[in-house]
């Protein structure tokens, strides 16, 4: 599999923000959903069920980006 631009990218979908951010965690700074977890301030068990789903409450949109190091979601929304 080719290495993914970053640079270039730009999520096609809610859902697909929120795995792309999770993505970009895991291939830009080897952080996995449960350090990510751990940066946001959330259980691994809610950040899992918004992942699936695509649904995080807004506040939290913010904080899950910069756990991520990222800007994804925020992007797609706007």
């Amino acid at each position: 599999m080719p290495k993914r631009n970053w640079k270039r990218h730009r999520a096609t979908s809610l859902v697909g923000a929120f795995r792309d951010c999770k993505d970009f965690a895991l291939d830009q700074h080897s952080r996995s959903v449960p350090r990510i977890a751990e940066l946001s301030g959330q259980s691994e068990d809610s950040l899992y069920k918004w992942l699936a789903n695509g649904r995080m409450p807004a506040i939290l949109i913010p904080v899950f980006e910069m756990a991520c190091g990222c800007s994804y979601v925020t992007e797609f929304l706007a």
